[in-house]
């Protein structure tokens, strides 16, 4: 849980040069809002748990988060997973207010401790999406809403496991994976509360989604091929099937892209493991990049001190990315905002749109 010390370190850090650190060691910024001004995130090292950000009031601790995975398009809503008095982990989310719900478990499922479920989507409804056990002490993906509570979603004749990872803004898409008992791993959407596997175009098959944009006309994840050694990140769309998406000699492996803007053209993720993780951009125009040589090319500085490891957040216009990095040897959060697209046009670069 969070410490005095860490709960009244709530500060609001000033914009400057395009670059924003949210200076709070051991914080990983995971979500933003679609106007990029909020978003939270999870706390690891000696200060396990969660927290919210924006723009207007900075960090503010989440009581009782275990874990912090999405916030809802407006930033009103956090959801993550915390403790209940039973000592279990439960499915739980956040309101702008601060106050803490708990969704529990699925139906008919009796736990006495350990893991019942992890919330990693919310919607503005709200309607919340995760994984949680099932009676057959399998993980599988739910929904949660007020009205109805928590429900299994339906899964294919084959799979065997399921997670929620997203849902759309609207409530009717959620994202996720499904496994078989081979272990194997396919993508699949879910609309309006039926799963559609997704299927693979051009020798790419669209493996576990690991995100997409906020209608879910975007989706992005990985294909483990087997007998061929390493993943591949793909890009899918409704209207274009599966890209294959390769970090090239300049950039370590593997590729992870975690979220689109809202028209699919800017993605952002991560390159590499551990000490070599290096924060990424994908662009319509330009193609996969470093997240330092984005921000160069559109004039936005680095601090000295910070190295970029992954991009989690965007903006719907692609103008706001956040994520985490190392800065001067510990786990921070940070915020970058692009230029405008006159901005970007008098400096002959190409920008997101303003809209």
């Amino acid at each position: 849980m969070l410490s005095c010390a860490l709960a009244c370190c709530a500060s609001v850090p000033a914009w400057s040069a395009g670059f924003t650190a949210l200076d709070m060691p051991g914080s990983q910024l995971l979500a933003l809002s679609r106007d990029g001004r909020a978003g939270a995130g999870s706390l690891i090292g000696a200060s396990t748990g969660g927290f919210r950000w924006s723009e207007a009031k900075g960090i503010q601790p989440l009581p009782g988060a275990m874990s912090v995975r999405g916030v809802s398009a407006s930033g009103r809503y956090v959801a993550g997973s915390s403790i209940d008095a039973e000592q279990r982990e439960v499915a739980s989310y956040w309101t702008a207010e601060g106050e803490l719900v708990r969704i529990g478990a699925l139906p008919d499922t009796a736990w006495q401790g350990g893991l019942i479920s992890i919330a990693f989507g919310i919607s503005d409804e709200p309607r919340v999406v995760g994984v949680a056990s099932n009676p057959e002490q399998r993980s599988t993906a739910f929904e949660w809403t007020a009205d109805g509570g928590m429900r299994a979603l339906p899964l294919p004749a084959e799979a065997k496991a399921a997670r929620a990872g997203g849902v759309s803004d609207d409530g009717r898409h959620i994202y996720g994976w499904v496994e078989s008992a081979s272990g194997s791993r396919r993508g699949v959407l879910w609309r309006d509360g039926a799963p559609r596997l997704l299927g693979a175009v051009g020798g790419v098959a669209a493996g576990e989604v690991l995100g997409g944009n906020r209608d879910l006309s975007v989706l992005l994840g990985i294909d483990v091929p087997h007998g061929r050694g390493g993943d591949v990140a793909y890009r899918w769309s409704t209207d274009g099937g599966a890209q294959a998406l390769k970090p090239g000699e300049a950039l370590p492996s593997p590729l992870r892209l975690f979220v689109s803007s809202d028209d699919g053209r800017t993605l952002v993720g991560s390159a590499g493991n551990g000490a070599n993780r290096v924060a990424v951009a994908w662009t319509a125009a330009a193609g996969l990049r470093s997240l330092d040589a984005l921000l160069a090319a559109h004039g936005v500085a680095v601090p000295a001190g910070w190295t970029l490891a992954a991009a989690t957040g965007i903006s719907g216009d692609g103008r706001r990315i956040g994520g985490w990095g190392q800065h001067d040897g510990h786990v921070d959060s940070f915020v970058v905002e692009l230029p405008d697209a006159r901005d970007a046009a008098s400096a002959g670069i190409e920008a997101p749109p303003s809209g």
